[in-house]
């Protein structure tokens, strides 16, 4: 029995309960007499007992005493397969020590009798390796009520990204975007509205402003964001729109995946905004032609737009709106700006993003004359040289003058950000995990996956990077961003210094480290709830390449070659299985495991090339071995029961993501249709609407009984307009189409759908 000393009631209260049910216990209280040598009994105790119990609370975690005790049990177990050390939780809190990785006995809020029960049958449990699944009343219920699934985030489309505090609206041009988009929509067939301009001139403010117009969102029944990017392949663009409408199934090839979107998008006006496309293959994979999307692209290439629409260019800014800008980023009024802000608006040659990093500096208290000073300063021929692709060298003056005045910890901490280049937006705290990393911030890391491991300093910091236009910060998402502008100055400053492939190393090992090391298996990654906290999430999607890009090759085939447990909500999976997949697949993230496998891959491809005479027999067998997990991995998801995948959620032992996932890869449509409604009831208002309206779009295409029916189960899920339209669809379709039905089948049909 482990426990400090502030919880020595409750520790007695247990070990009397352990001696009554029949357990012989150590307990210091009774067993530590007079000449014990205690850091040797408790070794020696740790070692011949079957089980340490930690009686779990703030004191607990925070006693030196305590931490020697636990720790002696985690060294001889460290992956947990024994379950040496088990927790049983006194106080609500969230265990901030290794201890946050342990599946515990909750007796927090219950009765005496109650908390007996749960001591005894959570620690017989834990000794027989599975609950008791006889003393469980399971029953098959006869209808759902709706209750929060263990995680939504696949299930919900990303956000549209907020606008800055200090926006100005170009109300010209607003409206000239907002009456393309309207007039795009009464046009038959998708059709796409581009805004095209250079870098930092302010397409994405603008797309933004239009996606959140009133009278914008009254025409669209849906508003979807999918970030594009110079990097993202357009079967990557396919999965994050598919995502978007609720299948994170994996893409395996363009056609396909343009077949999907097709089908995902049938029926509902959506407004979908593919922001920062650089080429037009990108585009041409979102192409939704025949279906009710508008499209809305931001694209400094008016070619990316060729034969998709029409055109708003995005021109740099007029003195007047350039002054507005200036004057909301220093927190001044436009009347009340010196003689001097009109040099520096000529300075930042009218770029909204330069405008902004000027303005955030005098809001920080720099004097007009010394930014103005300094952006005369800047080598503007040195910066063309430095950034040829770019030909605008305003933007990047303003950035050089921003960085530069930055205090010198600031500054470190800001450039280390380019490590996330590709990768936005990143949750703040992932940003704490890399300075704690590099060592500029004093911060603790809280292992175990707590949500709360990002501390006020963290924020404060970005916040400030935010108020000078460095960043893009979302306070409601708590994710940041950059410009890829901005991303390519940090890149060029970092990478001066042979820093950037460093950095990769130094976030990637803050991963495994918090996560228990790889070279223990990650032990953490067995837990129910892990991946639940967006740094985990974060990491368990860019690991692989940061590892890759920090040349970590070998902890890439490491860590993809892990065998491990996995724990659900009912006990342990028994039998061991690839790690990485298997947590990768409870979290409904198969294709970012499959984005893995292809740089891993990679990696073995380019080492078999540079690899002589026979020396590339290891990298040859890594190829095959990846090729042949990528096809075990794409085969056995069409072979669940479909039927099973409601009572897998209902028992905790899948989450409602994973089943989905599963579910919209059943072959047969009654299967899929099936399996989907039986999963509605476990998903929350939002993501269960979208669900429903995607059933019921599948089955109007169907033409035969297999509408009706589902239809008409689906009937408490639409509102009074969906049901209508969807119903009438039904009907002209069946009237219209080839009958595969006798003629009493095709009226009981037409008076099912009536």
């Amino acid at each position: 029995m482990s426990f400090a000393k502030e919880d020595r009631f409750e520790a007695g209260w247990i070990v009397q309960e352990l001696r009554k049910a029949g357990y012989q216990v150590v307990y210091q209280h009774s067993q530590f007499v007079p000449g014990t040598n205690w850091p040797s009994f408790i070794v020696e105790a740790a070692r011949w007992s079957r089980r340490t119990i930690g009686v779990l609370s703030p004191a607990y975690e925070e006693s030196d005493m305590a931490r020697v005790e636990w720790a002696e049990a985690m060294r001889l177990d460290p992956l947990g397969v024994e379950r040496r050390l088990i927790p049983v939780r006194i106080e609500d809190f969230a265990p901030a020590t290794l201890l946050g990785q342990y599946q515990y006995i909750d007796l927090v809020g219950l009765a005496e009798d109650e908390s007996r029960k749960c001591l005894l049958d959570g620690l017989a449990a834990a000794i027989g390796g599975e609950w008791d699944m006889e003393s469980v009343p399971f029953r098959i219920p006869a209808h759902r009520t709706p209750r929060a699934p263990v995680r939504t985030t696949a299930n919900l489309p990303p956000p549209v990204p907020a606008l800055p505090p200090q926006y100005v609206e170009r109300t010209p041009l607003l409206a000239g975007v907002r009456d393309l988009l309207l007039r795009a929509r009464e046009t038959p067939g998708a059709t796409a509205v581009g805004l095209v301009g250079m870098g930092g001139s302010g397409k994405s403010t603008l797309a933004r402003a239009a996606a959140a117009d009133a009278e914008v969102r009254s025409r669209f029944d849906e508003v979807l964001w999918v970030e594009a990017g110079p990097a993202t392949e357009p079967m990557e663009c396919q999965y994050r729109l598919s995502a978007a409408l609720g299948d994170g199934r994996p893409v395996s090839d363009v056609t396909s995946g343009l077949e999907r979107l097709r089908e995902l998008v049938a029926g509902e006006p959506r407004l979908v905004v593919v922001d920062d496309v650089w080429h037009r293959e990108q585009l041409d994979a979102l192409d939704l032609t025949g279906s009710s999307c508008v499209l809305l692209v931001t694209t400094r290439d008016r070619d990316v737009l060729a034969r998709h629409g029409p055109v708003c260019p995005v021109e740099p800014l007029d003195s007047g709106l350039g002054h507005r800008v200036l004057a909301a980023w220093a927190g001044r009024t436009a009347e009340g700006l010196p003689p001097e802000a009109t040099a520096v608006v000529e300075a930042c040659g009218g770029l909204a993003l330069a405008l902004a990093a000027a303005g955030g500096l005098v809001a920080d208290g720099w004097s007009w004359e010394s930014v103005l000073r300094r952006l005369r300063q800047v080598d503007l021929v040195q910066l063309r040289a430095d950034f040829p692709d770019y030909p605008q060298p305003h933007l990047m003056a303003a950035f050089d003058v921003s960085v530069s005045l930055l205090d010198a910890e600031s500054r470190e901490r800001y450039l280390r950000l380019a490590v996330f280049e590709g990768r936005a937006p990143v949750p703040i705290a992932v940003a704490g995990l890399l300075w704690r990393a590099e060592g500029l911030t004093e911060t603790p890391e809280v292992p175990g996956g707590s949500a709360t491991v990002s501390d006020p300093a963290v924020e404060d910091a970005l916040v400030a990077l935010a108020r000078r236009s460095l960043l893009q910060y979302d306070a409601t998402t708590r994710h940041f961003t950059l410009h890829d502008l901005q991303f390519a100055y940090i890149r060029h400053t970092v990478g001066a210094t042979g820093g950037l492939r460093r950095l990769h190393h130094s976030l990637a090992s803050a991963f495994l480290e918090r996560w228990g090391g790889l070279h223990l298996g990650l032990p953490a990654t067995a837990s129910v709830e892990f991946g639940t906290d967006p740094v985990d999430r974060y990491g368990l999607a860019h690991l692989v390449a940061h590892l890759a890009s920090a040349g970590d090759h070998e902890d890439v085939h490491a860590l993809l070659a892990l065998e491990g447990h996995l724990f659900t909500a009912v006990g342990r999976s028994l039998t061991p299985s690839n790690l990485w997949f298997g947590v990768q697949e409870r979290i409904g993230e198969t294709v970012a495991w499959l984005r893995d496998l292809a740089i891993a891959r990679g990696l073995a491809e380019d080492a078999t090339d540079r690899a002589e005479g026979g020396a590339g027999a290891d990298s040859i067998g890594l190829e095959v071995r990846y090729a042949l997990m990528r096809g075990s991995a794409t085969s056995v998801a069409a072979n669940i029961p479909s039927d099973l995948l409601p009572a897998l959620v209902e028992h905790g032992v899948w989450t409602t993501d994973q089943a989905l996932a599963y579910a919209r890869v059943t072959a047969a449509h009654y299967d899929r249709a099936n399996a989907l409604l039986g999963l509605l009831p476990t998903l929350p208002t939002a993501p269960r609407a979208r669900l429903a309206r995607e059933i019921a779009t599948a089955a109007v295409e169907r033409t035969d009984l297999f509408q009706v029916g589902t239809l008409g189960r689906l009937a408490v899920e639409l509102t009074e307009r969906q049901r209508r339209d969807f119903a009438a669809e039904a009907l002209r379709r069946v009237r219209t189409s080839v009958s595969r039905f006798d003629s009493m089948t095709r009226q009981e049909v037409l008076r099912g759908l009536a």
